[in-house]
């Protein structure tokens, strides 16, 4: 009876959001021209498919070494990886002139962009279909990019270079997923030359944003009912879609609420799986930075403890840089540097301003060890 009062609401209430999702989320279309828009800007690009050890078949963009670039200017490969509800394209989108792709190519770096399950560019496994089979598609948090595709992906780049080690720059949950790969897998850390994380989101004890700490008990309890009503996906694309449908059913509402209190966060999604906003969920209400819970008997099963354990930063010695906006609702100063303080190599870095700019990416590119 709960659940047929709550599906009512969701009919009433889906009209209405998703008419404002419309106007909000603008659906991507930049995947589709990013290779004739870069080759035009004088860069080659390759696109590069890398399978998992599960099954998904990821793409890699690769803005290789310029031509004529001489061995003194030639730098080593470097890793680019997107944040929550991101594709590679967020790094050369805006044009040479702006972006992180085209300033690292530009300075001799071999620039590789990873795209994590999920995406547009990595929607793809050897057996599943992220359609037909949604549920078990979708079935992911940032742990298993962490621990498979990030992974995947740093053994094709050193394969294809014949390096030794590469860079890595993890923008927000790329930054998460970072840390959690060197967390179970510790001699990872040897194949990386160092690490630059921007607004890496981990401890949770001081989130600052009494708002978003709201978002994230009112997106767990939708979960189950999202999963039950066949939904693992949150996409814009698939929004725009269903938009043009004349009816509004259960899973359409559900999806609209999802998305729009994902907006709430900042997040507009071009495809991502509503398991990895529901993980940041938990520890965003746990004040922690641990595995997926999954309730405390299945737990046991699972962890053989009642809570799910944390991750532990003490495995990641790599050398790494952790930025972090001031002033940003997502992470709070104490968490940052608490985090850098567990790492023995590591250290944090305050950049002040509401957003990065290509000027505080200039910067980066400038810090030690790049």
């Amino acid at each position: 009876m709960r659940t047929e009062l709550l599906l009512s609401h969701i009919n009433d209430l889906s009209i209405y959001i998703s008419i404002y999702l419309s106007l909000l989320f603008i659906a991507n279309t930049q995947g589709k021209d990013l290779v004739e828009d870069i080759i035009a800007a004088g860069y080659s690009l390759q696109s590069l498919k890398v399978t998992t050890e599960d099954g998904y078949i990821l793409t890699m963009h690769r803005i290789p070494k310029k031509e004529g670039t001489s061995e003194v200017e030639q730098k080593p490969s470097i890793l680019l990886m997107h944040g929550i509800m991101g594709t590679s394209a967020d790094f050369i989108n805006q044009g040479p002139n702006s972006n992180l792709g085209f300033v690292l190519s530009n300075a001799g770096f071999d620039v590789w962009l990873g795209n994590a399950r999920g995406n547009p560019f990595s929607r793809a496994h050897e057996t599943l279909d992220p359609d037909k089979d949604a549920i078990e598609f979708f079935n992911f948090s940032w742990e298993e990019i962490a621990i498979f595709d990030i992974r995947a992906m740093v053994d094709y780049i050193l394969s294809t270079t014949g390096e030794s080690q590469t860079r890595f720059i993890g923008d927000s949950q790329g930054g998460t997923a970072f840390l959690i790969l060197n967390h179970f897998k510790p001699e990872y850390n040897k194949k990386f030359q160092m690490a630059q994380l921007l607004d890496p989101v981990g401890y949770t004890k001081f989130f600052p944003s009494a708002e978003l700490k709201a978002v994230a008990t009112m997106i767990i309890p939708l979960y189950n009912l999202a999963i039950g009503l066949g939904i693992g996906e949150i996409s814009t694309l698939n929004l725009h879609k269903n938009l043009t449908y004349t009816g509004v059913t259960h899973q359409f509402a559900v999806q609209s609420i999802v998305s729009y209190i994902a907006s709430l966060g900042g997040f507009t999604s071009i495809g991502t799986s509503l398991k990895q906003l529901v993980h940041y969920a938990q520890n965003i209400r746990d004040e922690s930075f641990r595995r997926w819970d999954y309730g405390q008997n299945v737990n046991y099963q699972i962890y053989g403890t009642p809570s799910p354990p944390p991750y532990n930063l003490t495995h990641v010695t790599v050398y790494t840089v952790l930025y972090y906006r001031k002033h940003n609702k997502f992470l709070d100063k104490k968490d940052i540097e608490a985090m850098a303080s567990d790492m023995p190599n590591a250290r944090a870095i305050g950049i002040s301003g509401n957003e990065f700019t290509h000027f505080d990416i200039q910067d980066i590119t400038r810090t030690k060890g790049l």
